[in-house]
């Protein structure tokens, strides 16, 4: 028996007031379904728009099924109900064809496979979008013409404003003051103006006052200064199209040159702001025990330390931090590791012999993957002489054409593989040799960070620990192993650094392990 796909869409009250409706829909397509002896099943996607197809679920879920050979027919009442653009429709034209699937409506069906009926369905489609395309221009002319008029396009009236009859008597609808909320707003910019508040202490002075949002919600600085900011409030309204701005004259609720003041103040910082402790090396430091070293305040000592992790009192007992001291100095710590780090960085000689172990290290498994090209050459080679031996076995009949392609199929596929592996191997000679190239521009790296990192600050410190990705360990005899890449070229050289990118290194370069302070 054949399954239809009953596709069901309206996006706007306007569709179903002309005929369109959810229902309406579904009771003519089931009536064609009944007609016809169709199995059916419905997919319905209301309130969705015709342009695009990702935005509206059962569409997607019917192609799937399309695809799957679930369904034989897709039934709409119209080809509108497909798409409202041309591109959409012919997506979706494509997608029903490919699967085997006739499209019907009440005036009939069409075979998507067939010339004559594929391109009355695309004329169909296209004079759908021209529809669409013309409905859309004269809506936006339409809001422009409104606004022009004085009038207000549509929505929920702006915070301050309620709508308002035409007082001439036209459909339209125009802004009239809203007395609590045009006070609420005045009173606001007044604390701020005259009195020095900011928004956080206007808002607290709103709430406490019973004053409100228009949900009825206390007030947010953010949303406060948010409303605060609206153009209109000076009384001149735009209404932003893709055709362009249009303004029309409202009722003023701030003048002109209050409102100018208001900006100038709640562009500036609001409120001085909060001297925090800075720690740079949050995030890179890890105990003996495995937890984490994060920045804490002890208040009582007037002095930032570092602390592990697990000597809080959420971990039992037997799995707390065994090591002492629990607390480091962050200002001896910090100043220890970054000593170490600028004497590495600032070496030409240091870096070089690093590089060089790192070099020497990636070498030492070199006869293996030498022994690994010479064999994969060989068989590579192989693979000739035995694609010629097999086609030859089945010229003298031998095998049949079943074997000879299952066998050919065997070898390329072998080749194939092994030439990924030679593939790899190149790329690992490359950069062995690139690695040997970057020496020499170890010099330049340390004349640029001689430079740029003297006088680095905590902030700028941090920075270069990210693009050396950092790993310190404190050891229990706080001793701290570090270990890292060095960046080649780029991050290091800027010549501020306050520009120092916090991207990865693109070519790291080599460990640092090795490296130890006390």
């Amino acid at each position: 028996m054949t399954t239809a796909a009953l596709y069901l869409r309206v996006s706007t009250r306007h569709q179903a007031d002309e005929g369109f409706s959810l229902e309406e829909q579904q009771r003519v397509l089931t009536d064609l379904a009944a007609r016809r002896g169709w199995e059916f099943r419905l997919y319905i996607d209301p309130g969705r728009s015709g342009e695009g197809i990702e935005h509206r679920p059962e569409m997607l879920r019917l192609l799937a099924d399309a695809e799957a050979g679930h369904i034989d027919v897709v039934a709409v009442v119209d080809d509108s109900r497909l798409a409202r653009d041309e591109f959409t429709a012919a997506f979706i034209r494509h997608r029903l064809r490919q699967a085997g699937v006739t499209l019907a409506t009440p005036t009939g069906d069409r075979d998507l496979s067939d010339p004559t009926d594929s391109f009355l369905t695309g004329m169909l489609g296209l004079n759908a979008a021209f529809e669409q395309g013309t409905r859309t221009k004269k809506m936006r002319d339409g809001l422009r013409a409104t606004v022009r008029a004085g009038f207000w396009p549509g929505g929920p009236a702006p915070y301050g404003y309620t709508l308002a009859p035409d007082p001439a008597g036209s459909k339209h609808r125009v802004l009239a003051i809203n007395p609590a909320e045009a006070q609420l707003l005045q009173d606001a910019a007044g604390m701020i103006l005259d009195h020095g508040h900011s928004t956080w202490t206007a808002t607290r002075t709103l709430n406490a006052a019973g004053r409100l949002t228009r949900s009825g919600t206390p007030w947010y600085y953010r949303n406060l200064a948010f409303q605060l900011k609206k153009p209109h409030l000076t009384g001149t309204y735009t209404y932003n199209s893709k055709t362009g701005p249009v303004s029309m004259e409202i009722p003023a609720i701030l003048e002109q040159g209050r409102w100018d003041a208001l900006q100038a103040i709640l562009r500036a910082p609001q409120a001085p702001e909060r001297q925090t402790k800075f720690y740079a090396l949050s995030g890179f430091l890890r105990c003996a025990c495995g937890g984490s070293l994060s920045g804490v305040w002890r208040k009582e000592r007037g002095q930032r330390f570092y602390q592990c992790s697990r000597t809080a009192s959420s971990y039992a007992p037997e799995d707390r931090c065994p090591h002492r001291p629990r607390y480091l100095p962050a200002a001896a710590l910090e100043a220890t590791l970054w000593t170490e780090i600028h004497a590495l960085l600032t070496s030409p000689d240091r870096l070089r012999q690093a590089a060089q172990a790192h070099i020497d290290t990636s070498l030492a498994d070199a006869p293996i993957r030498s022994t690994q090209r010479a064999t994969i050459s060989h068989r590579l080679d192989q693979f000739d002489l035995e694609e010629t031996g097999v086609i030859r076995t089945h010229a003298r009949d031998q095998i049949t054409d079943s074997q000879l392609a299952a066998t050919l199929d065997k070898v390329r596929d072998e080749r194939v593989t092994l030439q990924g592996h030679l593939a790899q191997l190149d790329a690992w000679d490359t950069e062995r040799r690139a690695s040997r190239a970057r020496l020499s521009q170890l010099d330049h790296l340390a004349h640029q960070a001689t430079r740029n990192l003297a006088n680095a600050t905590p902030e700028q410190q941090r920075r270069v620990y990210q693009l050396l990705d950092l790993h310190i360990r404190v050891t229990p005899d706080c001793t701290y192993e570090i270990s890292g890449t060095i960046p080649i070229h780029g991050p290091l050289s800027a010549s501020d650094p306050g520009q120092l990118s916090t991207e990865a290194p693109q070519h790291p370069l080599t460990s640092l392990s090795s490296l130890m302070c006390h």
